[in-house]
């Protein structure tokens, strides 16, 4: 059986010997009593023992202080007591009651009425009745905390939205404005310049699409960090390298250094490291209008690796400081809001840190520049860079995109359902000689692919869109594996999730392209399956 614990204050023992007596005719509940004659010990004993009192039976009038006061303190920042109180009367005014009743107490009786009876169905109701308070008080602050949290988000969604709305049209209005200009004059003496732009301008917008499928993947959890053993000195001198001649268009300088002390091959995912470090690059050089940038890589106890990049820009407010990691979050003003952008960069960065088993932190910041640093675990090897780390880098840079590729005897289907796509992949690899046949959607790509084989003159390669009308490529795909066709094919997707390419490859592709498209890996994947 349970006891229950009763914190008896009133002055007058026999006041309290009667509540005593009256309660342990109870033959349903044990009690152990606790007496104190003061309101000050009554607040003491609560105050280190409150979780194991059950029930306050407490006099109104005390020596030193009224019933009303004990209770406020009891109650502090909650609409109820903690604990639930009986007020135990001799002679009170209606109002009083009242107003103590509102204030949370459970009960109240006169001492006169103390019996065997009365006293412990008092207690049971007071006690029942409190956990329903508690529970119903309760229940209102986590609906309170919850609208507050879905409101919250909401207002962090409509930032976000009406942030990534300016930053999409900010672009496209470059690229729609521009065409429409050259379209009316394609030899005018902007039209090269123009060009350029709108170029940059799409690269822009394949940024911003990128941020968005990576905070996606890292907020369910899908985002896959692939350490391989990597030149990290390497990493460390190309990427500068890329991003110094940016710089040295806003008459910046970028300059690196890296500790003779930090290893030459360690095993990271140089991919995920480059991308964060390129964010942080390229912040700098945007939010600085003068002076230099610096990245020093460095190296630490337990395969830490190091990298500070420095700027001398106009430094982060404190209050934007605080929060810049956070996704969607931007500074107060316009300044902070361009050096925020849509507010995903700096979080990917971060989140991209902790998984590589580091961090990354504004280490300072003032009127004179920022300095952020990047941290990641990455373990020494013997070995020398991996072979898929080398042939990335091969493939990535020894691409020319002007070199004559001949394959005049070649003949591709191109299965794209949208006419300006059609055109484009067509215009992209006209130069090669190659030959292609064209399908609008799955279905027909299958019939094309059926009638081409019948005749003795199969394709050499299909590039197929992945998602398509009456068929998908999907579909197709697995059409033409089951019809026993053995030709390869390249999915051609904007699906750059990587359980979406996997999708590709178990369907039947033999490797996969992302749209929008880089010239260069079309014609290098195309090449390799050619061959």
């Amino acid at each position: 059986m349970k006891i229950r614990q009763v914190l008896i204050v009133d002055d007058n023992p026999n006041d309290r010997t009667a509540a005593i007596n009256a309660l342990r005719a109870d033959r349903q509940v044990r009690y152990a009593f606790h007496e104190v004659a003061t309101g000050v010990e009554a607040l003491a004993m609560l105050e280190v023992a409150s979780e194991s009192i059950d029930l306050v039976i407490l006099d109104y009038r005390l020596k030193d202080m009224h019933a009303d006061a004990i209770v406020s303190e009891i109650t502090r920042d909650n609409e109820i007591p903690k604990i639930p109180i009986i007020l135990l009367t001799g002679s009170v005014g209606t109002e009083a009651r009242s107003s103590l009743i509102r204030s949370g107490v459970q009960d109240y009786f006169s001492k006169s009425a103390v019996t065997a009876e009365l006293l412990p169905r008092i207690a049971d109701n007071a006690i029942a009745r409190h956990r329903l308070m508690r529970q119903l008080y309760e229940s209102e602050q986590a609906a309170a905390a919850a609208r507050e949290e879905a409101e919250r988000a909401s207002r962090v969604k409509s930032q976000f939205l009406t942030s990534i709305s300016h930053e999409l049209r900010t672009p496209l209005t470059a690229i729609l404005g521009f065409t429409e200009l050259v379209r009316r004059n394609p030899q005018g003496p902007d039209a090269d310049r123009m060009l350029e732009m709108m170029g940059k301008s799409g690269v822009h917008l394949s940024e911003i699409l990128d941020d968005l499928i990576d905070i996606a993947k890292i907020e369910a959890e899908t985002l896959q960090i692939a350490p391989v053993v990597c030149d990290f000195p390497s990493i460390i001198k190309s990427t500068c390298d890329l991003l110094a001649l940016r710089a040295s268009d806003k008459g910046l300088r970028l300059s690196y250094t890296i500790d003779p002390d930090a290893p030459t091959t360690v095993r990271m995912d140089p991919v995920r490291f480059r991308q964060v470090l390129i964010n942080l690059l390229n912040n700098a050089i945007k939010f600085t209008d003068r002076g230099e940038i610096v990245c020093e890589a460095s190296c630490e106890e337990d395969d830490g690796l190091v990298v500070r990049v420095t700027d001398t820009g106009t430094g982060i407010a404190p209050e934007t400081a605080a929060r810049i990691f956070t996704p969607f979050v931007q500074g107060s003003s316009s300044a902070e809001n361009l050096r925020t952008g849509v507010g995903l960069g700096l979080a990917i960065s971060k989140r991209l840190a902790q998984m590589m088993g580091g961090d990354l932190e504004i280490e300072q910041t003032s009127t004179n520049g920022t300095t952020f640093v990047f941290t990641v675990k990455a373990p020494c090897s013997d070995n020398g860079p991996s072979t898929d780390e080398s042939a990335s880098h091969l493939a990535n840079s020894t691409c020319d995109s002007n070199e004559e590729v001949s394959w005049l005897d070649k003949r591709i289907l191109l299965a794209e359902d949208t006419p300006a796509n059609q055109f484009l992949i067509c215009k992209l690899l006209e130069p090669s000689g190659v030959a292609i046949d064209l399908a609008e959607n799955g279905e027909v790509a299958v019939q094309k692919v059926v009638a081409q084989f019948a005749r003795g003159e199969p394709y050499d390669l299909i590039l197929m869109d992945m998602q398509m009308p009456v068929l998908t490529g999907y579909e197709a795909v697995t059409q033409l594996a089951r019809l026993g066709h053995r030709t390869p094919i390249i999915a051609v997707t904007a699906a750059a999730l990587n359980d979406e390419k996997q999708r590709c490859l178990q369907a039947g592709c033999c490797d996969v392209v992302t749209k929008p498209i880089d010239f260069e890996k079309l014609i290098n994947v195309a090449r390799r399956h050619l061959s």
